[in-house]
């Protein structure tokens, strides 16, 4: 990972967001336009969330141990990397940090979705998919 993707990851487990203390269409992952225009698809959302143990906390500290390394630029497997353009987690300007830091990767934002663009927006997401492997040789 990146310093950016370390930092907006630690700033957002810092928050310690319960879920349980949300109204039914709201959860701290998904963008809260999610539960604007399509509160059936966010509560799902939550009901899928809640059946998995919250992640531990010392996640923060993990993915701050792996990171991009400066021989990053050997790497040359195409890589996609795709977020949410209201994703709190990882925010986009985060993730094209790694995509800046691969030769062969490309970012994809996503428009109004939160951290799980495939949930909230699968067109789009597969649309972005589909064109990636279509691209890769």
């Amino acid at each position: 990972m990146t310093p950016a993707v370390n930092a907006a990851f630690s700033a957002f487990s810092e928050r310690r967001l319960d879920p349980t203390a949300m109204p039914l269409h709201r959860h701290p992952a998904i963008s809260d336009l999610l539960g604007d225009t399509d509160p059936v698809k966010a509560f799902l959302y939550r009901q899928i969330s809640s059946v998995a143990e919250p992640p531990p906390q010392t996640v923060p500290a993990q993915l701050a141990s792996t990171s991009v390394s400066q021989r990053s630029n050997e790497f040359q497997l195409p890589v996609l990397v795709v977020g949410g353009s209201h994703d709190p987690i990882f925010p986009p300007a985060a993730l094209r940090t790694v995509a800046e830091a691969l030769p062969s990767a490309r970012f994809v934002e996503i428009p109004k979705t939160g951290h799980s663009p495939y949930f909230s927006a699968p067109r789009e997401w597969n649309r972005a998919l589909l064109e990636f492997l279509e691209s890769v040789p």
